[in-house]
């Protein structure tokens, strides 16, 4: 199943993508925490409400600037090399030069044998890279042949800054990621991620907290629980509920990977028709599910913890046409797009943003462990009424 994951990603770019969002500017108190660093985010919608989230980061001395797509299942950092041929490269598109780099240094040729970069062949560098204000010297990173690489279309990043477990990593050396906690002085071998959900009136990005957590976007505790899997952000699912109905004796697999480059939610056949045969109307054409529009989907998942809501507005991709009645679900099949091209083993269901935009997520390096909080009102959470709220509002005459 695990095939192309790389290809892939480009490929639903050259899709999808149609403009992109200005990043979120972050109050003063929130660019810097004591051992940790916010990281904002910029989006690329298109299609579907598809979505890749970016990140500025720079490469080389002097540095070279780059737009980079989040990734949580691959490991490693690549960017392209130099291409000018016409209809092939897209030009507009910064491309790392290691001959403008005097910190550059040329450690192997790569050409890969693995299912996740075929098609993919470059070679690997060493360099200065800085994310934020956090600089790992002589990172190992992957710089790829754009020529041989990808299919011609627009693009609007020049590569992927991985967050994902070896051993699927070409590269030998540590992972940036783990090398940029390690820089970290005194920080916790966390990553926080804040995924903000898309609307007319705005669109705020996401927010990656590098070495610990930003507790403006949740509230209440983190829960962690222990990787299903060793080497990838994975976890058992406990149980998925939908229209008040457990499906958790009919799930024919269980490990879920998650995928904060993904704007869906990937399940097995049997398990996405056992998810959609519970809401009335419901029908699997033109390649997804479809459904009433006016009918609510009310689901939950668990895995192993507390559960979680799959709201409406993330589980709905939106009228099959204009003006339709019936809309597009976000929950649907491997094969729908010839998109099973994942680095994870047996992880036959893989959690994109429908899920992600429901919670605050916390990649733990040590021990390796996924943690999950719910969202506060700010960052997009609901606002849950107490005791304490009413007896106030009755004192003021509310």
């Amino acid at each position: 199943m695990a095939q192309r994951r790389a290809l892939s990603m480009l490929a639903i770019a050259t899709i999808f993508v149609c403009v992109q969002a200005s990043p979120l500017t972050l109050p003063h108190s929130l660019q810097r925490r004591s051992g940790s660093t916010d990281i904002s985010l910029s989006r690329t919608p298109g299609q579907f409400h598809s979505s890749f989230y970016v990140a500025e980061m720079t490469i080389g001395t002097p540095a070279q600037k780059f737009k980079m797509y989040l990734d949580t299942i691959l490991p490693d950092v690549w960017v392209f090399s130099p291409c000018d041929v016409p209809g092939v490269c897209d030009v507009t598109v910064p491309s790392y030069d290691p001959t403008k780099s005097k910190s550059s240094v040329n450690e192997s040729l790569f050409s890969s044998t693995s299912d996740v970069y075929t098609d993919y062949n470059g070679w690997i560098y060493a360099d200065t890279v800085t994310l934020g204000s956090s600089t790992v010297s002589s990172s190992s990173f992957l710089n790829l042949d754009a020529f041989n690489s990808f299919t011609p279309g627009p693009l609007t990043a020049s590569g992927s800054l991985g967050l994902g477990f070896p051993p699927k990593s070409p590269t030998t050396n540590e992972s940036f990621w783990r090398a940029l906690l390690a820089e970290q002085q005194g920080a916790s071998p966390d990553l926080g991620l804040w995924v903000s959900r898309p609307s007319n009136l705005s669109d705020q990005g996401a927010v990656l907290t590098l070495g610990g957590t930003n507790s403006t976007f949740f509230t209440g505790d983190v829960e962690f629980l222990d990787l299903s899997k060793a080497n990838s952000w994975a976890l058992n699912i406990s149980d998925l509920s939908v229209q008040g109905t457990s499906l958790k004796s009919k799930l024919s697999s269980k490990l879920a990977v998650f995928d904060v480059a993904s704007s869906f939610i990937w399940a097995p056949k049997a398990d996405a028709d056992a998810f959609w045969a519970a809401v009335p109307g419901s029908i699997f054409g033109q390649d997804l599910y479809q459904w009433p529009c006016s009918t609510p989907i009310n689901a939950t998942v668990s895995f192993g913890g507390k559960t979680w809501t799959l709201t409406d507005n993330d589980l709905n991709l939106g009228p099959i046409t204009n003006g339709s009645q019936q809309c597009y679900g976000a929950l649907t099949a491997w094969g729908s797009f010839a998109l099973s091209e994942y680095a994870v083993p047996d992880a036959d269901w893989v959690f994109g943003l429908p899920f992600l935009r429901n919670v605050y997520s916390v990649f733990r390096a040590t021990p390796p462990a996924m943690g999950f909080a719910a969202l506060s009102v700010a960052a997009g959470g609901k606002y849950t009424v107490k005791h304490n709220d009413i007896w106030l509002a009755l004192l003021h005459g509310r």
